[in-house]
């Protein structure tokens, strides 16, 4: 079983992911779709952001120690007594390999396009009818139309209109119909009276 705890730390110390599988005797295209899933991709970079910072400080220590030899070194220039401990130790300290500046490796997600050539009888199902202007005209069974706003716009005022019309028509209807079903009442209790 492959140890994705252990690869997430080795990506956060700054390793590549090819080298993270050859780490954990995996194949690349593994730690590939780990860093396809973005939690996990978050974690590596929380841990780099981390360990960035810890070398970070340490590069702070050394360039003090280095500006402490400088001062050092400027107040003895005047005796020369013993300039060599002070230039080793200089040099040792400006030797001294910074890491704070790079974060190592890379956490690159590289996905593979793969062409699929369809039988023309089969791209109908998958693929919409297109006219010479590049536009949508037909998917599948249904057809699509091409419409300005401005075509659209009045179309919705249409319904919008026929629909008001229709409530207004109902209302008129139903307010008749209770008429007449009062005159209807009124004449049925005269003639029983």
């Amino acid at each position: 079983m492959i140890d994705k705890d252990k690869g997430l730390q080795l990506l956060g110390s700054g390793l590549k992911p090819v080298d993270v599988a050859t780490t954990l005797g995996c194949d690349p295209s593994l730690v590939s779709q780990w860093l396809m899933d973005d939690a996990f991709r978050q974690s590596v970079l929380a841990l780099r952001i981390q360990n960035l910072q810890a070398h970070t400080l340490r590069d702070r220590r050394i360039d003090t120690i280095e500006d402490d030899l400088i001062e050092k070194l400027q107040e003895n220039i005047k005796y020369m007594t013993r300039p060599r401990d002070i230039l080793m130790a200089f040099n040792i300290v400006n030797a001294a390999k910074r890491r704070g500046a790079h974060t190592g490796g890379d956490i690159n997600v590289t996905q593979n396009i793969v062409s699929i050539n369809l039988p023309p009888a089969a791209r109908q199902y998958f693929f919409p009818k297109m006219n010479a202007q590049g536009e949508v005209i037909q998917v599948g069974e249904q057809v699509t139309v091409t419409k300005s706003l401005n075509q659209l716009m009045e179309e919705r005022i249409l319904k919008q209109r026929t629909a008001s019309a229709t409530d207004v028509k109902i209302t008129d209807e139903t307010s008749r119909g209770t008429e007449a079903s009062s005159a209807s009442a009124a004449r049925h209790k005269e003639a029983v009276a």
